[in-house]
C-alpha cells in the first residue's frame, strides 16, 4: 500500500481575519537589527482561540510609534511611562494574515484593536494574582468565559471561581 503525504499550505488553524484574543505575555528583545538601525523591541504574545500569535513593537512611547497607538487603543493615554505588564490579561481583537516567505507560510498579526464593548463582564485574573493562581484557576476560568461569550451566555462571576 502506498501512502502519500503532502506539506501543509498554511500554518494556521484558522483563516485570515479578526479574532478575539487575550494578551498572555510580554517579551523583551534588546539590540535588534532593523532595516535602518539597532533598536530595543518588545513582543506581545496573544492567545487567539487557543493559538499563540505574536506582534513585535519598537520599545518607544513616541506618539507616532505603534506601541503608543496600541496602549492608547487598549487602555487610554499612556503618559510619560507605562508598565507593559499591566496589559497581560487584556481582551482585544487581533487581525491575522498569512505571508509566504522563503521558509514557508508565516502567521502575522496585522493590527490589534480594543475588544467589543459587550465583553467587560468576563472575569480576568489580575496582575496581582500570583503566577500559580493564573495557571491553576484564572486562565482556565478566563478561557471558559470566552467560550461562554461565543455561545451567547453570561460568563461566570468571581464568586463562582473559588
Amino acid at each position: 500500500m502506498t501512502v502519500i503525504v503532502t506539506k501543509p499550505t498554511k500554518v494556521a488553524l484558522f483563516d485570515d481575519g479578526e479574532y478575539e484574543a487575550v494578551i498572555t505575555g510580554i517579551e523583551e528583545q534588546n539590540d535588534v537589527q532593523t532595516t535602518y538601525e539597532v533598536k530595543n523591541m518588545v513582543v506581545l504574545v496573544f492567545d487567539a482561540g487557543g493559538t499563540e500569535v505574536r506582534k513585535r513593537y519598537s520599545r518607544s512611547l513616541h506618539e507616532k510609534s505603534d506601541l503608543y497607538g496600541l496602549v492608547k487603543e487598549l487602555v487610554g493615554e499612556p503618559g510619560d511611562s507605562f508598565d507593559l505588564d499591566t496589559l497581560i490579561g487584556t481582551l482585544c481583537r487581533v487581525f491575522i494574515t498569512h505571508i509566504e516567505t522563503e521558509t514557508g507560510v508565516q502567521r502575522y498579526v496585522n493590527y490589534v484593536r480594543k475588544a467589543e464593548a459587550t465583553q467587560p463582564d468576563v472575569v480576568l485574573p489580575t496582575v496581582e494574582d500570583d503566577a500559580n493562581a493564573l495557571e491553576t484557576r484564572g486562565w482556565d476560568l478566563h478561557l471558559a468565559n470566552l467560550r461562554i461569550l461565543r455561545a451567547g451566555s453570561k460568563p461566570q462571576s468571581e464568586s463562582k471561581r473559588e
